[in-house]
C-alpha cells in the first residue's frame, strides 16, 4: 500500500469486493474532483467488468427502468443522479441493495396503468447488477442505503490534498504555488483542477492567471478559520459565526468538518 492515501486504498479495495461478489453497494461521497468516478471507471475498464455507468437526470420510473434494462450487468453505476435523493428511488433502492431470506434482491413497481406495457418492462425481476453510487454531496434521507453499503468519503484537510498531489507526481511548480496562494478556505482544489494547470502550462498559457481565477478563497470558510484561530473554543467560534453571518449552528459544523476533511 505504501504511502497511498487510505482513502484510496479503500476505494481499491472495495472495487475489488464489488467485482467478485463480496458486497453489493459501494457510495462514493465528497469533494469533486478527487478522482471517485476516473478511479471507478478505470478500474472497471482495467479489469473488462460488464458494467453501465449512468449519469443522467433519473425520475423513479426512469431509475426502475434502468435497473430493469441492466439487471444482468456485473455492476451498474450511477454517477451524481439528479432527484437520486426521491422517496420512491431510495425505496427501489433498499430493494436493490438487499436481499431477503433467500438473499435474491427482488425490486418491484406495482401499478394499475398501462406505462409498464408500453415501457416493455416487468412489474417485479430480480436484480443481479451490484451497484456503485458516487455523489459529491451528501443526500437527505439516505441513511437507509448508506447502512447497506461501503461508504468512503472524499473529504480531504490541505495538508491532505498536498500529500496526494505530491503523490500522484503532479507538476511540482503548481503544487508549489499553491502550497503559498491556497489554503483550507480555497474552493475547487483538486486533483483535476491541477491536471487543468498542467494541461494549460504545458500548452504555453499563463497558468497562474487561470490559478487565481480558478483556485478562489471562500470568504465564509476563511472568517471560520480566523474565529477558529481566535477563540478559545469551538462553540465560542460558532456562535461569534452565527452572529456575523446569521447562519445555523448546524451549518458551521457542516463547513468547519469539511475544512478538517472529516466530514
Amino acid at each position: 500500500m505504501g504511502d497511498k492515501n487510505k482513502k484510496f486504498v479503500l476505494l481499491d479495495e472495495s472495487l475489488k469486493a464489488i467485482n467478485n461478489g463480496s458486497i453489493n453497494l459501494i457510495c462514493l461521497s465528497g469533494s469533486a474532483g478527487f478522482s471517485k468516478s476516473y478511479g471507478t471507471l478505470n478500474y472497471l475498464k482495467k479489469e473488462k467488468v460488464d458494467y453501465c455507468y449512468l449519469n443522467t437526470y433519473s425520475s423513479p420510473l426512469a431509475f426502475y427502468k434502468n435497473l430493469y434494462l441492466n439487471k444482468d450487468k456485473k455492476i451498474i453505476v450511477f454517477d451524481d443522479v439528479q432527484n437520486i435523493d426521491n422517496k420512491i428511488i431510495i425505496a427501489i433502492l433498499k430493494s436493490a441493495c438487499w436481499g431477503v431470506l433467500d438473499e435474491k434482491r427482488v425490486i418491484g413497481w406495482h401499478t394499475t396503468s398501462e406505462t409498464f406495457e408500453k415501457l416493455k418492462i416487468e412489474e417485479e425481476f430480480v436484480l443481479n447488477a451490484n451497484i456503485i453510487l458516487i455523489f459529491n454531496h451528501r443526500l437527505p434521507n439516505f441513511e437507509p442505503i448508506i447502512n447497506r453499503s461501503v461508504h468512503i468519503e472524499f473529504y480531504f484537510n490541505f495538508e491532505e490534498k498536498i500529500k496526494i498531489f505530491e503523490d500522484l507526481n503532479l507538476d511540482k511548480e503548481i503544487i508549489e504555488y499553491v502550497k503559498i496562494n491556497c489554503s483550507d478556505a480555497t474552493d475547487n482544489l483538486s486533483i483535476r483542477t491541477i491536471i487543468i494547470l498542467s494541461n494549460l502550462k504545458r500548452d504555453g498559457f499563463d497558468w497562474r492567471m487561470f490559478a487565481q481565477e480558478i483556485l478562489k478563497s471562500n470568504s465564509e470558510n476563511e472568517l471560520i478559520l480566523e474565529l477558529v484561530t481566535q477563540c478559545s473554543a469551538i462553540e465560542n467560534a460558532c456562535k461569534k459565526w452565527m452572529e456575523m453571518t446569521g447562519k445555523s449552528r448546524r451549518t458551521f459544523f457542516r463547513h468547519y468538518a469539511k475544512l478538517k476533511g472529516n466530514d
